[in-house]
């Protein structure tokens, strides 16, 4: 059996990496949120530009569909995803530190059962 290694587990250290991370957690899903609430005013601004450049009637839907077609909104849309994706890889690498503490427990756990043992 090999021996067995006990550490010593530094608490303040895992608090203050996991406060860091849920404060990253936290700004990437406020900026990704507002981008989220930003499509509705920006489809309305370009909307009401399309509107006034046809200088007819024209459908809701037409309008909405050629303000999806604009650079603007391709811009932003590209912005979007890449706010949600960083706030999915915010989350992720939070959840994975907090796996990553309670491995680290279990190991500490595990080797002095193991010393306590023999």
């Amino acid at each position: 059996m090999p021996d067995a290694t006990t550490y010593t587990l530094n608490t303040n250290e895992i608090y203050n990496e996991l406060e860091k991370r849920a404060e990253e957690k936290a700004e990437k899903r406020f900026v990704f949120i507002r981008s989220e609430k930003y499509e509705k005013i920006l489809l309305a601004k370009l909307r009401t530009e399309l509107k006034l450049a046809h200088n007819d009637k024209v459908s809701f839907n037409q309008l909405t569909d050629e303000a999806m077609n604009t650079d603007k909104y391709k811009k932003w849309l590209a912005d979007y995803s890449n706010k949600a994706k960083e706030y999915e890889l915010a989350k992720d690498k939070y959840n994975n530190f907090v796996a990553f503490k309670d491995m680290k427990i279990t190991e500490e756990s595990s080797a002095r059962y193991l010393i306590n043992k023999k």
